[in-house]
């Protein structure tokens, strides 16, 4: 069985972060955590095919914008870039976390689970944690619990992000040492429902 972890990373450890394992037939578990550790230890137990963090994992050269924050703005995805104050405890976190995953031979990728949503023909308006469970079934997910928190929710965005990009629907944006942001093909929502993988 292939797995899939997305993560929701808080910008610190004392904050609520929300996990997802997803398997290739689609089916989620959702839970939060606090340490990383726990986290690395999911990965190191599961062993995903990519685990998809919500989060900056690299930082910019110059100033507080990266390529790939300056692309995903010019098609409407609007984030906060790493070198904004609020962003800093986070993009540390994320940097040293990927790093941590790198080391156990994990693929670490960076995405964004609104913008994800976006590609995905959900508005980005919708935030109603209930609502995004329904519509996330919609797109062929499978097990998140209605109790699942809006971290959890994000989680398992992340974990589809990476599901896409095991099956090659996934488009990076950004390069070079600043890194990329994953996003769905444009093409996947010709796709939707996703129906999951079989063997």
């Amino acid at each position: 069985m292939n797995y899939f972890l997305g993560v929701d990373l808080a910008a610190v450890e004392k904050r609520p972060t929300g996990i997802c394992i997803m398997t290739e037939r689609l089916a989620c578990m959702t839970w939060t955590v606090h340490p990383d550790q726990a986290i690395v230890e999911t990965a190191a137990y599961y062993r995903p095919r990519a685990v998809a963090l919500d989060a900056p994992l690299s930082r910019p050269l110059k100033g507080g914008f990266r390529r790939c924050d300056r692309e995903l703005r010019d098609v409407g995805v609007n984030v906060l870039p790493p070198g904004l104050d609020p962003m800093k405890k986070l993009t540390e976190r994320g940097v040293n976390l990927a790093r941590r995953l790198k080391l156990l031979g994990l693929t670490a990728l960076e995405t964004f689970p609104r913008g994800v949503r976006i590609f995905l023909g959900i508005p980005a308006w919708v935030r109603d944690r209930r609502e995004l469970i329904e519509r996330l079934k919609h797109l062929g997910l499978a097990g998140i619990p209605a109790t699942a928190s809006l971290h959890e929710v994000d989680a398992a965005t992340c974990a589809l992000m990476a599901y896409l990009w095991w099956i090659g629907l996934a488009q990076s944006y950004g390069g070079g040492r600043e890194g990329v942001i994953m996003m769905p093909k444009p093409s996947v929502r010709t796709l939707l429902p996703l129906r999951p993988q079989v063997g």
